[in-house]
């Protein structure tokens, strides 16, 4: 039961959040609104049928060839518009991606959160994130981390491959590709402000502001996208493996910032990112350190491509990036005084040419050509600060090709593909792709087979003497239909198997890092997924499950239990749904449901780790959005967790870290203002 004192201090808290919110927003659009014109047309998911949706022209599927729909897609794909977000109320990309089948997130050590994906853990290097097309995964460990990351308001859709998808992004693109398209692309205009406020029983989760911008004067298209907020990872107590605690409240402080600019005259366009993360943590490798330490992520991105044709068939793009990333950096004073001062950059440029086109109705041809320079600088001044050899920076360079085919008969469409990629450190990789996919009438089914493969990273070369790279093999067969104009069901059967996983391990005592390829891994399973839309709103429900398969890494995998991976549950099933009470009011309950999970709490008299399981946890949220409670201004209130599981993320490696306390139940308020 929450206390009249607790509601009270929530009252207070949320005003002063809001009437500044309000001001700050309507003082903006009054500048402005002479300025916009035009409306940022946010709604155009809700007025979609399911027919239409399934239609969408997807950009994941393709870098430099043709988009086609989710049906025709050599892939199984996820796609998550900005309606759903926006309905769920979700407060980061966590929220999000719990959304699809297979997804989930673990701990890893000093307090990073990564991604899982079909009971495999995909943290370092086995699945790609981009953000508006740039590279978003760090170049020295590969990394992204989660947790009150990226703007959830800028979002215009989410697509994921869930399967492979090295054959066109190569590198990290093992199991999973996540791309996140945004709002500020040309076709977005206008100005839309919004602000969230969350606060759990005693503390402060999180607040934050973001600003979009959107203008086009003749043949020129402007687009910026502001963020700035804080959050909580939690307000419980971690206690490490040997029983010592401390207060997360205020030990788990996390701040993200970003600036998202896209500039385009024609068909020259230019976009710059600027990505900050920091975040607060006291759990390390695996005990509590006395202080606490601040890690940092930024990261800045500029990319310039061109547009033009060959013809009236081919269209060529070169376009050039240059990017740096300060990934892991912990510099401040607590970080010097526990002797675990790190500061690295790692710089690339990248050079590409892509080409696409259709050489008969029925055939299309795509491929590409890249050129990387990697160079990565250790900027700390003791000796032991280097990478091998006393070495402050090391260069590294990849080439590579790919060539895809997209074939349309009567009988059936027939996707094809290989890449081969030259590392002047780890040699060759070659990985190819075939797709068989039908769509007829209300049918479609697909069957997918390719290679991929982990790129090793810097930190993967530069802590291994022969370390090469990673590959697996997937199949992936599935099958849809649309039972009704609003109704739609789709089930797929999955196949992963890893040859030489790399494998990340850390000595407990002198805390030294090593990589190395080892045994091999991989999971097989089942996802279902049942979505029905209409006028009075939506129900999207997902079941998801797995197996470990020939599981020969010790590492990963339960002890007594061999189905089964650390931390990840052998089933998931989530609810995301939206009920329209009136056209401005809705209900928007939605909920994750794991299955028993198992993992490493504590150590016995000998200090081996003792093995646990954890019981099936249900998060249930609810969020309620109210528009134009004032003419362009809409409101949302949400609580999560309502249940108060207080989930754990738990480290899905035999590792000494314990679980890592999650965001306990949340009140949260959402306001948002966009000029028409």
């Amino acid at each position: 039961m929450v206390s009249e004192t607790w509601m009270s201090t929530l009252i207070c808290k949320i005003k002063k959040i809001v009437r500044p919110s309000i001001f700050f927003f309507l003082g903006i659009s009054a500048a402005f609104s002479l300025w916009a014109q035009e409306s940022r047309d946010i709604d155009k998911w809700m007025d979609m049928d399911l027919d239409q949706l399934s239609k969408v022209k997807l950009v994941s599927v393709s870098v430099g060839k043709k988009n086609v729909t989710i049906r025709e897609a050599p892939g199984i794909i996820s796609l998550i518009t900005s309606e759903e977000i926006r309905n769920s109320g979700a407060r980061d990309l966590i929220d999000v991606l719990r959304l699809v089948p297979g997804f989930d997130f673990n701990v890893d050590v000093e307090g990073a959160i990564g991604i899982g994906v079909r009971g495999n853990w995909a943290y370092e290097g086995k699945a790609m994130l981009l953000l508006d097309g740039q590279e978003m995964n760090e170049r020295q460990y590969a990394i992204i981390p989660f947790g009150a990351h990226f703007p959830i308001d800028q979002i215009d859709r989410v697509e994921i491959i869930r399967g492979p998808g090295s054959s066109v992004y190569g590198e990290f693109a093992e199991l999973a590709v996540i791309n996140i398209i945004t709002k500020n692309n040309p076709g977005s205009e206008g100005i839309t402000l919004s602000s969230t406020y969350g606060s759990m029983s005693d503390t402060e989760a999180r607040k934050n502001i973001n600003v979009m911008i959107g203008k086009k004067i003749k043949d020129f298209n402007m687009n910026l996208g502001v963020y700035a907020g804080d959050a909580k990872r939690s307000r419980l107590d971690y206690t490490d493996i040997y029983g010592d605690s401390y207060s997360m409240k205020d030990n788990s402080k996390i701040e993200a910032m970003s600036l998202n600019l896209n500039l385009q005259y024609k068909n020259l366009s230019t976009r710059f990112i600027m990505d900050k993360y920091r975040y607060m943590m006291r759990d390390g490798y695996d005990q509590v350190y006395e202080l606490p330490m601040k890690y940092t992520f930024n990261s800045y991105s500029l990319e310039t491509k061109y547009e033009t044709h060959v013809g009236k068939a081919f269209k060529l793009v070169p376009r050039i990036n240059v990017s740096s990333f300060y990934p892991w950096n912990s510099t401040d004073e607590n970080s010097q005084l526990l002797d675990h001062f790190y500061k690295v950059r790692v710089d690339r440029l990248k050079l590409s040419l892509q080409f696409s086109g259709d050489v008969t109705d029925n055939i299309f041809l795509s491929g590409g050509v890249m050129q990387n320079f990697d160079r990565g600088s250790i900027l700390g001044d003791t000796p032991e600060d280097s990478y091998f050899d006393g070495e402050k920076r090391v260069h590294f360079s990849n080439r590579a090709a790919f060539f895809q085919a997209f074939v349309k008969t009567p009988v059936i469409i027939i996707t094809t593909g290989l890449r081969y990629d030259h590392h002047n450190r780890y040699g060759d990789s070659m990985v190819p792709w075939v797709g068989l996919n039908k769509v007829y009438k209300k049918f479609y089914f697909k069957f997918l087979f390719g290679q991929t493969f982990r790129a090793p990273n810097i930190a993967n070369i530069t802590l291994s003497d022969s370390i090469k790279p990673e590959k697996s093999t997937e199949f992936d067969m599935e099958i849809g239909y649309e039972l009704s104009g609003s109704m739609i069901f789709s089930v797929n059967l999955f196949s992963t198997k890893i040859k030489d996983p790399i494998v990340f391990m850390v000595d407990p005592e002198t805390q030294e890092e090593s990589y190395t390829n080892f045994g091999k891994t991989g999971t097989w399973g089942i996802e279902a997924e049942w979505l029905c839309k209409g006028e009075w709103g939506y129900i999207n429900t997902n079941y998801s499950f797995y197996r470990a398969k020939k599981n020969g890494l010790d590492l990963v995998k339960v002890e007594g239990n061999p189905n089964l991976n650390l931390g990840s549950p052998a089933h998931k099933i989530t609810l995301n749904s939206s009920f329209n009470i009136t056209k401005k009011f809705s209900v928007n309950p939605s909920l994750v449901y794991y299955s028993k999970r198992f993992g490493y709490m504590s150590v016995d008299e000998n200090e081996e780790l003792v093995l646990e399981s954890f019981k099936p946890a249900t998060l249930v949220n609810l969020f309620i959005l109210y528009k134009n409670v004032i003419k362009n201004l809409d409101a949302g209130f949400g609580v999560y967790d309502v249940t108060r599981e207080n989930f754990r993320f738990l480290q899905p490696y035999k590792g000494y870290h314990a679980p890592l306390p999650a965001t306990t139940r949340e009140i949260l308020l959402n306001i948002r203002y966009h000029i028409q």
